[in-house]
């Protein structure tokens, strides 16, 4: 897009400014309580649209730019992922109204990146305003508690007992000299959490009947603790009077005699915590919703691989006559990477239940063959030599084949790339124990040792524009396989190594076998 194209299209975006603000605000009005006057989130939406179409224009692309738009929504304590889509509806569908197919087109792929960013750092930050809420919130209960136990502290010993622990009921246990439990009392608050009153309890033979079955060895652990005479916290599930499961925490504290010797009592109380327990799911789901926020950025990078592979292969297969079989080779190789490409559009669109990958024997010979063969217009364009070393009688290993492709594809892109003046790039593999170790040496310039630790992290590149995913996935893909995968820089200057090692069938199998 050229500057004036560009200058055209900032005055079309600054015009609908307000008109997005107001249905930005009327959108997610009632997606959240929000400790803000109206005016005031709207005052802020304004700023927030103002800042975006500024991104959307603005050269280079910065992401965390967009991070800190969506960071910024999320503190206005808007922080239900139904906030987030209602965003990205309002700004997908108003940002390109009307606009004209080429700068419609143009804009296009620059918001589907700014709202995948923008996914990131509204979740990032919605994650740390729960947390902090929930903080303030205990903190407050801890304070009030304290004002409670210096109110009641000249109070009889029953509710004395009950005001150190913040519960939905309290109970106190009577322990007989011959070891019988007596439920002395348990405040009305149980039949709100239960529905059971003390009595029901008591016919259908104690506390253990309403302690759900899977969780009844760790509620006797924890009276046992207690009778030892040592104060003790457990969590355990409950059964409703009406079926419902319910969590608590139930806190506890035995009383000795006077002596000091036998417990002779226990007092304690119970917190319902299961919509603590609830939360805890909504924050990890949170974070899946946050990955597949990063995911989206991840694609451009996934399909870049086969796309390159296309490209070279199409060109190599025009230098042939139609009846040539390399043409007809370049061809199904084309055939395959689409197939590759469909099958990464999938695995994002599926990223909530990745589906489950069926592992083969894999001749890592032929799959480094084939690599060479999809790089191949690569390595000539950057005068990259490529000598191999895999001896016949190599072992094949147990994996997905796409995946561990992916793994080399990514690994020798990496190393021309750190060759743009033409180099040398080195392909061995050995057999190691039960392990099979491919080696990967290009003779371009060391990596700068402060970087070695943070090779593999996910977004961290050295190169301008990079995504910083391709070791990150390698990584995480040989590491799912039983393997690993390290980097380190060769003695004076003369090249980096990158390893990985995979296990072999016949170790893997005969594990199986044991198993």
């Amino acid at each position: 897009m050229d500057a004036v194209d560009r200058s055209r299209l900032q005055q079309i975006l600054y015009d609908r400014r307000d008109a997005l603000a107001e249905d930005w605000h009327q959108a997610i009005l009632w997606t959240g309580i929000v400790p803000f006057s109206r005016a005031e989130v709207r005052r802020r939406l304004a700023e927030l649209t103002e800042q975006t179409i500024a991104l959307l224009l603005a050269e280079p692309f910065e992401p965390g730019q967009a991070e800190s738009i969506g960071a910024s929504l999320a503190r206005l304590h808007y922080v239900q992922p139904e906030t987030l889509g209602k965003t990205q509806e309002i700004l997908a569908h108003l940002l390109l109204e009307g606009l004209p197919a080429d700068q419609a087109a143009a804009l296009q792929s620059r918001l589907t990146a700014f709202l995948g960013w923008m996914a990131a750092g509204f979740f990032q930050q919605a994650r740390e305003t729960i947390l902090n809420e929930h903080e303030q919130i205990y903190r407050a209960l801890i304070a009030e508690h304290e004002q409670w136990e210096q109110a009641l502290c000249d109070s009889e010993a029953r509710y004395r007992a009950v005001s150190e622990l913040i519960s939905n009921f309290a109970y106190a246990l009577g322990i007989e000299p011959d070891g019988t439990i007596v439920y002395e009392w348990v405040t009305d608050s149980f039949t709100d959490v239960t529905g059971f009153t003390s009595e029901e309890v008591t016919a259908r033979g104690g506390w253990p009947s309403v302690v759900h079955p899977d969780d009844r060895s760790t509620a006797s652990k924890h009276l046992q603790m207690l009778l030892s005479g040592q104060s003790d916290v457990s969590e355990f599930r409950l059964v409703t009077k009406g079926g419902e499961v319910r969590w608590v925490r139930d806190y506890g504290r035995p009383i000795r005699d006077e002596q000091g010797g036998c417990v002779v009592r226990i007092i304690g109380a119970a917190q319902d915590i299961t919509d603590n327990r609830q939360m805890e799911q909504y924050l990890l789901r949170t974070e899946r919703l946050a990955a597949m926020g990063r995911v989206a950025a991840a694609l451009a990078h996934e399909l870049n691989n086969p796309l390159q592979a296309i490209r070279s292969n199409l060109e190599l297969a025009l230098e042939f006559e139609p009846v040539s079989e390399a043409r007809e080779e370049y061809l199904d190789i084309v055939r395959q990477e689409v197939g590759r490409l469909t099958g990464i559009a999938r695995r994002v669109l599926d990223f909530a239940q990745p589906p489950n990958d069926t592992r083969y024997s894999i001749d890592v010979a032929s799959l480094v063959e084939r690599t060479l063969i999809l790089v191949g217009q690569q390595l000539r364009r950057s005068s990259v030599e490529v000598t191999t070393d895999l001896p016949t009688d190599l072992p094949p290993v147990y994996g997905v084949p796409s995946q561990i492709l992916q793994v080399l594809l990514n690994l020798t892109i990496n190393a021309i790339e750190a060759m743009p003046d033409g180099g040398h790039l080195y392909v061995a593999a050995r057999v190691h124990g039960d392990m099979l170790v491919l080696s990967l040496v290009n003779d371009g310039p060391p990596i700068p040792p402060e970087y070695l630790g943070y090779i593999f992290d996910a977004f961290f590149s050295t190169k301008p524009g990079g995504t910083g995913l391709g070791l990150a996935i390698s990584d995480s893909i040989v590491r799912k396989h039983g393997g690993t995968i390290s980097v380190k820089n060769l003695r004076q200057g003369r090249g980096v190594k990158f390893s990985v090692t995979l296990p072999a069938f016949h170790a893997v199998k005969r594990q199986e076998v044991v198993s």
